[in-house]
């Protein structure tokens, strides 16, 4: 899950233990143990990470929650000086993938 040796690919999960996460590291992911829902966690797992593919709990979450998500790890991401986040979400089937860059002050929704 390497593209040429320039990036490493970390997965945040709150299930490390299933198939699908053992699958993940069979690929050479690192995968890690997190809750979107959980600020302050957040920070040290960005820590190093260059960009982040983001999917937030559209299933288990309402709407509120779901956005509380994505601003914890928009904030994490901005903190740790990520460059780029691509932030797919379930709540909106109008526009389900958002590109945010922080060469913006706000976030884009």
């Amino acid at each position: 899950m390497t593209y040429e040796g320039t990036f490493a690919v970390r997965a945040l999960t709150r299930h490390p233990n299933t198939v699908e996460a053992s699958q993940l590291r069979l690929l050479g992911c690192d995968v890690v143990h997190g809750d979107l829902q959980d600020a302050q966690s957040l920070q040290t797992l960005m820590q190093g990470c260059y960009g982040l593919f983001l999917m937030t709990d559209s299933f288990d979450n309402d709407y509120e929650s779901e956005m509380k998500e994505g601003r914890n790890a928009a904030d994490a991401a901005k903190a740790c000086g990520l460059k780029h986040i691509v932030w797919r979400y379930g709540i909106c089937h109008i526009h389900p993938c958002i590109f945010v860059s922080f060469n913006y002050s706000q976030y884009i929704f």
